[in-house]
């Protein structure tokens, strides 16, 4: 068996998450018939109550989570949440592999809203009570997807994934644009097409490229009213483009990542069209170069990354910090 077979690290990363997830800089390794692959990802949102409202101009995080009854209460409310992510992957054939991925998610919301008008109606108590500090716990949504080379060498790799989200994340009671909830309770379609590969004469540097694309499909969920409705989140869309440079036992990376998502619908109400604008910065240590001259007992490579926002959308604007590394057996 090869000696990268043995490689065993552990993966902790830091970050923060909003709709769209984000990781670390993404390599795809090819893998041998019945070789499995897994990956242990831990992220962490810090609390935030600001965000990059319409048009990229600052706004509260209350605005995009009351929607159209922002102006009847003031206050403020705050989101945090953690995630703890196992990915298993599994060498099929030579040229394809199947996947599994596992979250397990903690969110938080605090709210300090006190109601700015006179007559404070039935709807409005509804919404206020909707909107208050809460925390759920538990599973996320599985996905499973299949990952196939469409062509590969010793200088590039091409690979097409599909992708099948379930609704098996705990919900709670779901209402609103921006819930406090585990899972989206429906089903998505996704499909990515990546490439990477070494330019002539840069032996020592890899280039990374994808496209990514999310089809949401219609659920259920309550608005703020308390009344249960249809939900459909938008199609989502991301490209990323980065590169890593190995020095001996280092790594350094980068990568710049675009994602947009079309304005979700809940019912007759229609949400805000999301976008971020992100460099995404690595450091890393391993000695996984010098499994091509000799065995290593214990394999490993350890990242640091900053995730650094500089331009969105109804979207949170911190910067995010991770450590990552993978498992094979």
């Amino acid at each position: 068996m090869n000696p990268i077979l043995r490689y065993v690290s552990i993966i902790l990363i830091f970050g923060a998450t909003t709709n769209h997830t984000l990781l670390a800089i993404e390599v795809e390794q090819p893998l041998p018939p019945q070789v499995i692959e897994a990956k242990i990802q831990y992220q962490y949102q810090p609390e935030y109550s600001e965000i990059w409202g319409s048009g990229g101009k600052d706004a509260s995080l209350k605005e995009m989570v009351l929607g159209k009854y922002s102006n009847e209460f003031s206050g403020e409310i705050t989101q945090s949440e953690h995630l703890l992510k196992v990915s298993f992957i599994y060498g099929w054939t030579e040229t394809s592999a199947l996947g599994a991925t596992i979250p397990w998610k903690q969110k938080k919301q605090s709210t300090s809203l006190t109601f700015s008008g006179v007559n404070k109606t039935a709807e409005l108590q509804s919404v206020e009570k909707n909107v208050a500090s809460d925390s759920q716990a538990g599973l996320g949504d599985v996905a499973l997807w299949m990952r196939y080379n469409l062509s590969s060498s010793y200088r590039w790799l091409w690979t097409l994934t599909p992708k099948l989200v379930f609704p098996t994340g705990v919900t709670g009671k779901a209402r609103g644009f921006k819930p406090v909830a585990i899972g989206d309770g429906q089903f998505d379609l996704g499909l990515k097409l990546q490439s990477q590969w070494y330019p002539p004469q840069s032996e020592g540097v890899l280039q990374i490229t994808s496209v990514e694309g999310l089809n949401q499909l219609k659920g259920k969920r309550e608005n703020l009213a308390g009344e249960k409705v249809s939900y459909k989140p938008g199609n989502s869309f991301d490209i990323r483009y980065g590169w890593i440079l190995e020095v001996e036992n280092y790594m350094l990376g980068a990568e710049f990542s675009w994602f947009i998502q079309a304005p979700d619908t809940l019912g007759s109400e229609n949400g805000s069209t999301r976008r971020l604008y992100q460099w995404n910065f690595e450091l890393g240590y391993g000695n996984l170069n010098q499994l091509e001259r000799e065995p290593l007992p214990v394999p490993f490579q350890v990242r640091f990354g900053v995730l650094r926002p500089f331009m969105g959308e109804n979207i949170p604007k911190e910067s995010q910090y991770y450590l990552s590394g993978d498992v094979y057996f």
